[in-house]
């Protein structure tokens, strides 16, 4: 482990030059400190992602925000359903002012959040990411029916639907807020791009099985 390394931890740095490497006895072991507390920031991590799951699989209804061709700023509220690796989908006409605008700049922001009378009860979740239309047919037909299930749709609606988008969102940023734990309480969480990000949430959910 290097100085600079455990300076960034906040352990000390009395140890000088080679004796660095082969301390006296006594000194503290600054790769087991490492590892200790990448372990607990691996542990607080997979707790927040937790939080930010329960949160988007327990609610409805996205607010979704896109950029028009001008530059103005659109927010359209949008029945979702949220997968294991925290993707959101939804079905929206190609024709729809905030389809329009993916098309363009897919690029969007996101909020899903409880109903609150007062605000110690505000809870919810922020996200930026990517947006995609889906358009294998075996993933689509999976989804369809997941969505339709999860809504209680009927036919009449499996078949207008039928002549939607599929629209995915995968978030690469999250900021959780909860004013139960305290007024302003957030964290919030990064994930890499792509399917690296996806990998990694599928991977924290298997270590907890």
């Amino acid at each position: 482990m290097t100085k600079g390394a455990a300076r960034s931890l906040g352990c000390p740095s009395f140890v000088s030059g080679s004796s660095w490497a082969a301390a006296a006895p006594g000194t503290p072991d600054f790769g087991a400190i490492l590892a200790m507390r990448l372990r607990q920031q691996m542990r607080n991590r997979s707790k927040q992602l937790k939080l930010i799951a329960a949160l988007l699989q327990s609610e409805n209804t996205l607010a979704l925000a896109s950029v028009d061709e001008r530059g103005d700023p659109c927010v359209a509220p949008l029945f979702y359903i949220a997968d294991d690796e925290l993707s959101l989908f939804w079905f929206s006409s190609s024709r729809s002012l905030h389809s329009r605008n993916l098309k363009q700049a897919p690029r969007a922001s996101a909020a899903v959040f409880r109903h609150a009378e007062n605000w110690k009860g505000i809870r919810g979740v922020q996200m930026r990411g990517f947006v995609t239309v889906i358009a294998d047919k075996l993933r689509r037909a999976a989804l369809i029916k997941a969505y339709c299930e999860r809504f209680q749709l009927g036919a009449a609606f499996r078949l207008a639907i039928g002549r939607c988008k599929l629209y995915e969102l995968r978030p690469d940023f999250f900021r959780y807020i909860d004013n139960s734990r305290g007024f302003g309480y957030k964290f919030e969480v990064t994930l890499a791009a792509g399917t690296a990000g996806r990998s990694e949430v599928a991977t924290l959910w298997k270590r907890e099985k």
